[in-house]
């Protein structure tokens, strides 16, 4: 049977998973065969995350989190470079516009480092589980960009997933 402490938490974590799907709107996946890849490297990047969260707390005890972060995204930047190599190749820089340019610095200044720095920061003083699920207010974050920046509505389904989301890293964050 698991601790009172442990259900909440659990329970938490599903509240607020509940949030990010009602976000999201699983409807409007498709099991379309030309759908398939794309949602199996979801899944593994889905699984390779949840193992990078998990797997980083015994290293995290031993070295600094700057130093585990920036051997995470140089072992990731080697492989990424090998796979891209063949397309980098054919790439025609000067073709490529400012904005372009600015939206790849964003991607890489925002989303990654600092999102990924964060994430090691805080596995380090909390548990891979906690910080697992704060990650769930990722729709809600790109729900929010996307009504600012693109006029993306932000609806009652929207304010459900919110709510939900809230609930639940309350209840998490609360024990």
């Amino acid at each position: 049977m698991l601790p009172l402490q442990s259900g909440k938490r659990i329970a938490g974590i599903a509240l607020s998973v509940a949030g990010a799907l009602v976000m999201v709107n699983p409807a409007r996946f498709s099991a379309a065969p030309e759908m398939v890849l794309g949602n199996a490297l979801l899944m593994t990047n889905t699984l390779c995350f949840a193992f990078f969260l998990v797997l980083q707390r015994p290293i995290l005890a031993r070295l600094p989190w700057r130093t585990v972060i920036a051997g995470a995204f140089l072992t990731g930047g080697i492989g990424v470079l090998v796979v891209a190599a063949p397309t980098l190749a054919r790439l025609d820089l000067a073709a490529i516009s400012l904005a372009t340019w600015l939206g790849v610095g964003y991607i890489v200044v925002f989303s990654t480092v600092i999102a990924y720095s964060i994430n090691t920061w805080a596995v380090r003083r909390s548990s891979p589980a906690l910080v697992a699920a704060y990650n769930t207010l990722q729709p809600l974050v790109a729900a929010a960009l996307a009504a600012a920046f693109l006029g993306e509505r932000f609806g009652w389904a929207e304010g459900i997933g919110f709510v939900l989301i809230l609930a639940g890293l309350w209840r998490v964050t609360a024990g």
